[in-house]
């Protein structure tokens, strides 16, 4: 829903960049005040999944990053560095991105739900949940 929401924004606002990241595992304070038991149990976890985790900073940075970077491009803007959009299209101003800031997502089921309009069809309901 989140991808379609950044292609159907960046359609509406071709002056504006819309990214969809997901950061990855990041490390937080999740952990603080919660019971006991579920305390060392995520410490337990959180130890286990330790490689494949970043910290709170690193994910800020990245971030930033993505949020001023000229490789992420608004739609008007023709940028030749431009990374691929959540269309497939270069530089349109709508962006899914992975934990490392490069394209991610099943291009190819996005592609099939777009071709039947369930992009419009989720930003209309969208839209229509703010207006009640």
């Amino acid at each position: 829903m989140n991808s379609f929401a950044a292609e159907e924004l960046a359609k509406a606002n071709p002056k504006t960049s819309f990214i969809h990241s997901s950061p990855g595992i990041v490390k937080t304070q999740i952990v603080a005040g919660i019971g006991p038991v579920l305390h060392i149990a995520l410490n337990v976890l959180m130890a286990v999944i330790k490689p494949w985790t970043i910290s709170l900073q690193k994910s800020g940075e990245r971030h930033v990053f993505q949020a001023n970077s000229n490789i992420y491009p608004p739609s008007f803007i023709a940028e030749e560095a431009a990374m691929v959009g959540s269309n497939g299209v270069k530089g349109s101003g709508g962006y899914l991105l992975g934990s490392d800031g490069a394209p991610t997502g099943a291009i190819a089921i996005l592609g099939k739900h777009r071709s039947e309009g369930v992009g419009e069809q989720i930003w209309k309901h969208t839209l229509d949940v703010f207006e009640k």
